[in-house]
């Protein structure tokens, strides 16, 4: 059973520029960070989506890798 998400991320699929906005990152960052399998993303025709369980995933592990 996954973990509850924290309440400042959406329950719904985030667009590039969504996520990029909750880590104050630059949308070509985050562009990157897919690119390099670091979040996982979702396709939707060309659009980009992530999944919010992703999200939460991708800061776990980086919380996980600074301790």
């Amino acid at each position: 059973m996954t973990a509850p998400l924290p309440a400042w991320i959406p329950q719904r699929l985030l667009a590039v520029k969504e996520v990029a906005d909750l880590l104050h990152l630059s949308t070509r960052q985050v562009r990157r960070m897919i690119a390099q399998n670091d979040i996982q993303a979702v396709r939707l025709g060309r659009s980009v989506r992530i999944r919010p369980e992703a999200l939460a995933a991708t800061l776990d592990m980086t919380i996980e890798d600074c301790k």
